[in-house]
């Protein structure tokens, strides 16, 4: 998996350019997409639960690869020290 991160409201857009340039096999990890989307606040992070549930939807799981993406350790992902 590969994340890119754009200054919020920098009117670029990520599914775009993911997919213009992505290396082949990379999920897209929407950062808009996996946050609190009932929040007033901006990229707020999700339960533990939503965040399985869309990770899981992407095809990761507990049996998958680890990844360094700081979501994964917050929720206690075993590989990397949560």
């Amino acid at each position: 998996m590969m994340q890119t991160v754009y200054v919020p409201r920098s009117n670029r857009n990520h599914r775009h350019e993911f997919n213009q340039k992505h290396i082949p096999g990379v999920s897209f990890f929407d950062l808009k997409k996996c946050c609190d989307q009932s929040s007033k606040y901006d990229n707020i992070q999700l339960t533990a639960s939503d965040f399985s549930h869309y990770v899981g939807d992407l095809g990761i799981g507990n049996d998958t690869s680890s990844f360094g993406y700081f979501m994964f350790r917050v929720f206690g992902h075993p590989e990397l020290g949560g």
